[in-house]
């Protein structure tokens, strides 16, 4: 009976420090997460300034008369993951419109804007409908744009009606990294992952993580 006690009382404490653990690292990736948003406006600047020269060889930049201006459409829908059982689902529809220019062969910087989103929340918490503007930067895994897989990574500056659960501000970030496919030089798909908050500009700051599909058309 005792060592049954004993046991008992063991698995208790084990159980306390995994939760307490998974709480721990939980919260040390909000502030990773946090704290970049907050320097979004210094990363834009730099990756506009040195993205082709990061991401590109020497002899992969192009030249003013070789690489072209991209302009492409995106609707996306896109659920909330991640979130404790008390918080409310969620479901964020959104289109965008990317002016991108051709850094080298594999890489596209774009301005992004979000002409109107909207987030639909369960229960009895108003839905939000705003829009958005940013930049994306897209780098395609072989020197050819016009097929094959890619990756982009997005910052996006939200203005909206009404508010997040848990979220006291009309102005949030929008932080998205995503995996994609270009099937052809006009459509492309992407998964993507992304994270909407305030970046502390406001009291209540509660984070939102959503994982979303991507469906492009470029012309």
């Amino acid at each position: 009976m005792v060592l049954k006690n004993l046991n008992f009382i063991v698995d208790i404490i084990g159980n306390y420090d995994i939760l307490n653990l998974n709480n721990y690292f939980k919260g040390i990736l909000m502030k990773i997460i946090i704290y970049l948003q907050s320097k979004n406006f210094i990363t834009l600047i730099l990756v506009l300034f040195f993205s082709q020269y990061v991401f590109s060889d020497e002899n992969e930049i192009c030249e003013t008369n070789i690489c072209k201006t991209k302009l492409r459409l995106e609707i996306s829908p896109s659920f909330r993951v991640g979130h404790e059982g008390k918080d409310t689902d969620g479901i964020l529809l959104s289109s965008s419109f990317d002016i991108g220019k051709e850094l080298s062969p594999r890489t596209t910087l774009s301005l992004r804007l979000l002409p109107v989103f909207g987030y639909i929340q369960e229960g009895n918490i108003d839905n939000l409908i705003g829009l958005g503007v940013g930049g994306a930067l897209r780098i395609y895994f072989r020197h050819n744009q016009e097929k094959g897989f890619f990756t982009e990574i997005h910052e996006v500056i939200l203005l909206h009606e009404n508010k997040f659960e848990g979220n006291t501000s009309n102005i949030n970030f929008y932080s998205s990294i995503g995996l994609g496919y270009q099937f052809c030089s006009h459509w492309d798909m992407l998964l993507k992952f992304g994270h909407i908050s305030n970046a502390n500009i406001k009291e209540e700051n509660e984070g939102i993580n959503i994982l979303g599909l991507g469906i492009g058309y470029s012309f």
